[in-house]
């Protein structure tokens, strides 16, 4: 167990890897937060640091801890679990697990072009909604777990599972703040 904001402990996680001769060669960042950072139209500047010191900050201290281990050996993957919710900003209540998804998702790409064609590898998987039980609305966790072991040898760097919601998600970028706003967060705030 590590406390991926602490970066002792990250330190003494991998220092203990090494010790017992682990080799690692592929780091899934899963670890993540969601919490309601705006509550009756307030925002709560700690619960949204907290999700970004786990959410991005939390991921870049073990990156920074396994990076030169993948570099000695010239090789590795590193696959960060970030969201749909990246691409538009849409989760209801919530402003930093976005923009913490949004920021790993540029962490990522900048990783890859800063170590161009190396064989370390950072592999973005953007997943839409989840849930326990399978609904055409959400996928189950067996289904991520799934994909997320079918693309280790693939080439492609980012991924949007399901594929649907990224495509029903993806022209919400587009659309006017106001209309968003308007006629979609304040409709599911009313189911929810």
């Amino acid at each position: 167990k590590c406390d991926i904001t602490n970066i002792e402990e990250v330190s003494a996680l991998i220092d203990e890897f090494i010790k017992k001769d682990f080799n690692v060669d592929i780091v899934i960042l899963n670890a993540g937060v969601m919490s309601n950072d705006i509550q009756n139209d307030r925002f709560n500047n700690q619960k949204f640091k907290e999700v970004f010191n786990i959410n991005l900050y939390g991921t870049v201290n073990i990156i920074d801890k396994v990076l030169p281990l993948f570099q000695q050996k010239r090789q590795g993957i590193f696959i960060g679990i970030s969201s749909l919710s990246a691409y538009n900003g849409i989760a209801i209540d919530k402003i930093a697990y976005p923009a913490s998804k949004a920021a790993l998702n540029m962490v990522f790409t900048a990783f890859r072009l800063q170590l161009g064609v190396s064989k370390i590898r950072f592999i973005t998987v953007n997943v839409g909604r989840i849930s326990e039980r399978k609904s055409i609305l959400a996928v189950s966790y067996n289904q991520v777990a799934r994909k997320i072991v079918s693309i280790f040898n693939k080439k492609k760097n980012v991924y949007n599972y399901p594929y649907f919601h990224y495509l029903f998600m993806k022209p919400f970028k587009h659309l006017p703040n106001s209309f968003t706003s308007r006629y979609i967060i304040k409709r599911l705030k009313a189911r929810a």
